[in-house]
């Protein structure tokens, strides 16, 4: 939310140098990424791949405190990263209440799987194609924000299985596919 609220009172810029409310977002979303790294660790459902993205995120929130660049390129990055988050945050919700069984977790999870999926296969590219390009966005930039996406890569695919376990929990096999 607190990017597109920045984007609509300052545009969006490629290039720009950054400016104060860029600092106090990036803050805020290192300080969650480390909040969200310990809770998961303390729950024991920190895994690798996980892992690797909160240390990239963080090493990137880091770094662009020696940045005078990439402003709005981290912004959006994070805006189209994290659009899916409500839906992943109810399907963790109703998952906890074990409620898997239920239309709503399956609408939810329907719902949390094609925006993520949306972001992250048709829009990511695009995105990163113009970052890759940025003049002023320097190299650990264009490598932390390509490496955040390309981790997502992994998670592209874990999504998709269990899209089509439900799909045939609920519908059954295709009727052109033939059991053993």
């Amino acid at each position: 939310v607190l990017p597109a609220i920045v984007f609509y009172h300052f545009g969006f810029k490629m290039n720009r140098e950054a400016i104060y409310i860029h600092h106090v977002i990036m803050c805020n979303c290192t300080a969650y990424f480390i909040y969200d790294f310990v809770m998961e660790w303390v729950y024991g459902i920190l895994d690798l791949v996980t892992a690797v993205h909160h240390a990239a995120v963080f090493g990137l929130g880091i770094y662009y405190f020696w940045n005078p660049y990439g402003g709005d390129e981290y912004l959006m990055t994070l805006f189209l990263g994290e659009l899916a988050n409500p839906c992943l945050i109810m399907r963790t919700i109703l998952k906890s209440m074990k409620m898997t069984t239920s239309k709503v977790f399956t609408w939810v999870e329907a719902m949390f799987a094609s925006s993520f999926l949306l972001i992250r296969v048709i829009v990511a590219p695009f995105w990163m194609e113009m970052v890759l390009a940025a003049e002023n966005c320097p190299f650990e930039c264009k490598f932390g924000l390509a490496l955040v996406f390309a981790i997502s890569m992994s998670w592209n695919t874990k999504i998709l299985g269990i899209f089509f376990k439900r799909y045939r929990e609920i519908l059954g096999d295709p009727p052109y596919i033939i059991s053993a």
